[in-house]
């Protein structure tokens, strides 16, 4: 009598299989998932990056304006139009002076930020001590004419604009505008507000300091 080999199990063999294989399925899909959420801490923590660079460089800006604003109001309000930032010496005296009793009475703050102006400026020293209003042009999108209107947002700068301000001044402005019939549409809210000439869409207090003296734009507002 021939003894017979064993015959396999096939039916636990193919379970073991199976559940090797679920195994390695649901290890890979960890480790896509795991990569993934490097990918998107990583993402969001550039972007926060970047959001507080913009928010320190806006700040910069904001306190070259009130150093500006405070040298005006203390009646150096201009300089010559040679003046260079290259050469910062002048400024430097005129500081000095105001620290030590000169001319010009100021507080220590007013002239700790011009101090700091002088730091952070790289644009001739007229432009860091005088001041100038603000009017853009503004056409509405899909109007039957491409004319522009004037919009004046600041007649000085005596303060930082918001984005709620020229989105309420601009849609205080069109709001004369005439139907067919002659009346008028009233107050309309603002949808979009691009810059034409690089498509800067203005839409938080950010892209508002991005503004300049005689900027295009163009207004797209809700329908009545």
């Amino acid at each position: 009598c021939i003894p017979r080999e064993p015959v396999p199990d096939l039916k636990h063999a193919g379970m073991a299989m199976s559940r090797d294989s679920a195994t390695q399925a649901a290890n890979r899909e960890e480790e896509e998932q795991r990569k993934k959420s490097e990918i998107r801490a990583k993402a969001q923590a550039d972007l926060a990056a970047f959001h507080e660079q913009r928010k320190r460089e806006l700040e910069s800006r904001r306190e070259q304006n009130r150093a500006a604003e405070a040298a005006k109001q203390s009646g150096y309000a201009s300089a010559p139009e040679s003046a260079d930032a290259s050469n910062s010496a002048g400024l430097q005296a005129l500081v000095a002076g105001m620290m030590s009793g000169g001319k010009l009475n100021l507080d220590p703050s007013t002239v700790a930020a011009l101090q700091q102006a002088l730091a952070q400026n790289s644009q001739p020293l007229a432009q860091v001590t005088t001041s100038a209003g603000l009017a853009v042009r503004v056409r509405e999108a899909g109007a039957e004419t491409a004319a522009f209107r004037k919009v004046v947002l600041r007649a000085e700068s005596p303060a930082l604009l918001s984005f709620k301000e020229v989105e309420s001044l601009i849609a205080t402005k069109f709001a004369s505008t005439r139907n067919s019939d002659g009346s008028e549409v009233g107050l309309r809210p603002l949808v979009m507000l691009v810059r034409i000439r690089d498509e800067l869409q203005v839409g938080d207090d950010e892209d508002v300091g991005e503004l300049a003296d005689g900027d295009e734009l163009e207004a797209t507002f809700a329908r009545p």
